[in-house]
């Protein structure tokens, strides 16, 4: 997408990583970057939804990914310490980096 909003493409019949990998995604991203994460307390959200991601090769342009987000919910409305994991390909996605 290029803005304001202008759709350059659309991928089709783009298959999702199973749920059970994309849970083992997560457990290695936890396992091997502990220091990233408050592991003291639990994670206890899970939702597949899509996020903006800047391209690294094209300036301006942005592309809508679908994305499962792991985060801990607290008092009901702040997410805190939240994993990205792009659904498509199985990348932690860094959201300082994607913006």
């Amino acid at each position: 997408m290029e803005y304001p909003v202008n759709v350059t493409q659309i991928y089709k019949d783009v298959e999702l990583i199973s749920l059970k990998n994309i849970e083992q995604i997560i457990k290695a991203e936890i396992t091997e970057n502990p220091d990233k994460y408050d592991i003291a307390s639990s994670f206890n959200k899970l939702q597949l939804s899509y996020l903006k991601i800047r391209s690294d090769s094209e300036q301006g342009k942005y592309s809508y990914v679908p994305a499962w987000a792991l985060s801990r919910l607290v008092d009901y409305s702040n997410e805190q310490n939240a994993i990205f994991v792009n659904a498509i390909d199985g990348t932690i996605i860094n959201l300082e980096n994607s913006l």
